[in-house]
């Protein structure tokens, strides 16, 4: 057989088989093309939609907020709102003197040699008035500024401030006196119940 036929045609099976893995390197690469294409298109879809609905829950917040503010000019509407922010006051102000004041109200009627029920009934009583006088003083603060009375004004407002400042000095004697300010945590709670029991003191007291 001649050497240059066999050459040839091996020569010519090599050549179909590179032609082949070309084939099919080329095959596998546009799949995978495809395949990325199609992520892509279903990312922009999701990436659309995600656009849509935004813009959508957008426009339905900005129509809320508008309905909400041109209800908010209603005066009805004001004064449920403020008899709201009254009532959750006074509930924050009982929850949080049951919780502060029953420390130290507890030491000084066990110093005075009262009974176990005494000192119960001490840490839930004293809490009660001082949100009775938290209420009375807002009430009279609140007519003195209607009728322009400068002198009463003057006073309720110091006996305002007094009623504000005592539940924060309560916290902070509580925690002066149970040594508890060693380390910086207890500092930042200590503060920050005093700023709570004094917001919400004022918020009955100017309420």
């Amino acid at each position: 057989m001649n050497p240059n036929f066999n050459n040839n045609h091996q020569q010519r099976r090599r050549e179909r088989r590179s032609q082949g893995r070309a084939n099919e390197a080329n095959r596998q690469t546009q799949q995978q093309i495809d395949t990325y294409n199609e992520s892509l298109d279903q990312q922009t879809a999701i990436a659309t939609r995600a656009i849509y609905l935004g813009k959508r829950y957008f426009h339905q917040y900005h129509e809320t907020w508008n309905n909400s503010a041109l209800e908010y000019r209603n005066p009805d509407v004001r004064q449920k709102m403020n008899l709201y922010f009254v009532l959750f006051g006074t509930c924050s102000v009982v929850f949080i003197n049951l919780l502060l004041i029953k420390a130290p109200v507890e030491y000084i009627v066990k110093q005075s040699g009262a009974s176990g029920g005494w000192q119960t009934a001490a840490a839930i009583a004293i809490p009660i008035v001082l949100l009775i006088f938290e209420l009375y003083t807002g009430a009279q603060l609140q007519e003195a500024r209607r009728q322009n009375d400068e002198d009463a004004e003057r006073t309720w407002e110091a006996i305002g401030w007094f009623l504000i400042l005592f539940t924060p000095l309560m916290i902070l004697g509580t925690y002066v006196a149970g040594g508890m300010l060693d380390k910086p945590f207890n500092w930042i709670l200590m503060i920050t119940l005093m700023i709570l029991a004094g917001g919400t003191d004022a918020a009955i007291v100017n309420g």
